[in-house]
């Protein structure tokens, strides 16, 4: 048989057996994406799409926001030179 491999065809994790050798099959098991189910992945997705549709409806309100303050700006100075 070979080193890692047992018979049910799945690799098992190597004894390494200095300190150096584990610290480093410990760094590369962190670095592996982390397995999530599907329902997991459904739920990101939905609150990625959440976080888009907020963000463009806070960038909608803030133009409009900022039209409102030129328009009231504008009547203003309207008004201010009303009576010349």
């Amino acid at each position: 048989m070979r080193k890692g491999v047992s018979g049910g065809g799945k690799p098992q994790p190597r004894h390494v057996g200095s300190d150096e050798g584990r610290a480093r099959e410990a760094a590369k098991a962190l670095k592996r994406p982390a397995v999530s189910i599907k329902a997991q992945q459904a739920l990101a997705a939905q609150r990625e799409a959440i976080k888009r549709e907020s963000a463009q409806a806070r960038s909608q309100r803030h133009a409009d926001e900022a039209e409102a303050r030129f328009e009231q700006r504008k009547l203003e100075r309207k008004q201010k030179h009303r009576g010349r």
